[in-house]
């Protein structure tokens, strides 16, 4: 579907790709070449994927990775993994994948958030007031230079609560990659293009893609969007991406849903 000219701010620049994470929700693209002079991570939102700080761990040697959620912890993955197996061994159900797959998702919990990442059990909020609830000031103190930093955000939905504090960050506006994604993007388009619009005073934003998992709104635009921006100082770019999605690097949600085709006006 081609999109109207007022969303061509959305249209990426053009530079090297490449997808980290899983080839599902939970997988992002980012360019490798900037992944060499990353050093730390931070992530707001963990849920039942870490697949994307494993990898920046394991193939890119990103030692300083920190994630914040308090709304799972390590009894999350041990209850749905009790779960799954009492449902082999209490009603004969052999969902063998799944358990399997369960396993491997606790035993890969325990490793990441044992050693090389940390999992902080709190809310990143506006105006912290709880125990388990954290400021973004707070959040982005503990690292030491910015400018390496990999900020990756997803809180379905609670990002825009976030907006006016991130963009007046000064470490946020200094990250090096940015990952967000948004959701309820036709019923929050004011806010959501605010943001974008803002972005464009540091960031190229250098890929999109729609979720394939929810619907579009009535000018054509997924309603959930994953989006990466790049610092403008890593290096400069004037091309512009007119054709989404990309092959090898985009991938749909789920298996029975595909990608939406986006264009971009001229």
């Amino acid at each position: 579907m081609v999109l109207p000219a007022y969303l061509n701010v959305l249209s990426p620049f053009k530079t090297e790709l490449i997808r980290v994470g899983v080839p599902r929700d939970g997988g992002y693209a980012v360019n490798p070449k900037a992944l060499r002079d990353a050093k730390s991570c931070v992530t707001f939102g963990l849920g039942m994927d870490w697949s994307f700080e494993k990898e920046l761990h394991t193939s890119f040697s990103i030692s300083k990775i920190v994630v914040y959620d308090g709304t799972v912890s390590f009894w999350t993955y041990l209850k749905r993994a009790i779960g799954i197996f009492g449902r082999m061994i209490i009603f004969q159900e052999k969902p063998r994948a799944l358990a399997y797959a369960v396993v491997r998702q606790f035993i890969g919990y325990l490793v990441l958030f044992r050693g090389a990442a940390k999992h902080e059990k709190k809310m990143v909020v506006v105006a912290p007031c709880q125990e388990n609830e954290i400021g973004i000031d707070e959040v982005f103190r503990g690292i030491s230079d910015p400018m390496t930093m990999i900020t990756k955000i997803d809180i379905e939905g609670g990002e825009y609560q976030l907006i006016d504090k991130l963009l007046n960050s000064v470490e946020f506006r200094k990250s090096l990659l940015i990952i967000m994604e948004w959701h309820d993007t036709f019923e929050k388009r004011e806010e959501f293009l605010r943001f974008v619009n803002a972005m464009l005073e540091t960031h190229y934003l250098i890929h999109l893609v729609g979720n394939s998992g929810t619907g579009l709104a009535t000018d054509g635009l997924p309603e959930v969007l994953e989006i990466t921006w790049q610092h403008k100082n890593f290096e400069l770019l004037t091309e512009r991406v007119k054709n989404l999605p990309i092959d090898g690097i985009d991938f749909p949600n789920g298996e029975s849903r595909g990608l939406y085709a986006l264009e971009f006006e001229n």
